[in-house]
């Protein structure tokens, strides 16, 4: 019985030893993390402010510039409507012109036949009156 009690009572001490050395180490690592991490939760702290004015800057710079690019834009779909509304237009201009055209081309076939006939009469009638003189004379 006295080594039950014996090896009763080293199991208390492991007991001990184990739980001191697991107070311990949790004892090491919130020193640790009071030394260590709290500096740098600091320090990335006062990187996320510097970034948030970084940001602030970069967006008061670049705000001017947006709004010129979407003037710019806006300028541009309006000259393009204007521009295809031209070519409508000149489209149309071009395709009246060409109508034009095709109706002076039918009016001067239209005068060539008209002209042509009498004077085609007209020519044979003197042709034919200058051979009836040139055998009289």
């Amino acid at each position: 019985m006295d080594f039950s009690r014996k090896g009763s009572m080293d199991l208390g001490l492991w007991n001990s030893i184990a739980l001191w050395i697991i107070a311990s180490f949790f004892l090491i690592l919130t020193l640790v993390l009071l030394f260590v991490g709290i500096p740098v939760a600091l320090d990335v702290r006062k990187t996320v402010r510097k970034l948030r004015g970084t940001m602030d800057e970069v967006r008061v710079k670049i705000d001017p510039i947006l709004f010129s690019a979407q003037k710019i834009a806006d300028d541009v779909q309006e000259m393009t409507a204007t521009a295809k509304r031209e070519a409508e237009r000149v489209g149309e201009s071009v395709d009246r012109v060409s109508q034009r055209i095709d109706e002076f081309s039918a009016l001067v076939e239209v005068v060539q036949e008209e002209i042509q006939k009498p004077l085609l009469k007209s020519v044979a009638t003197i042709s034919g009156a200058k051979r009836a003189l040139s055998r009289w004379l």
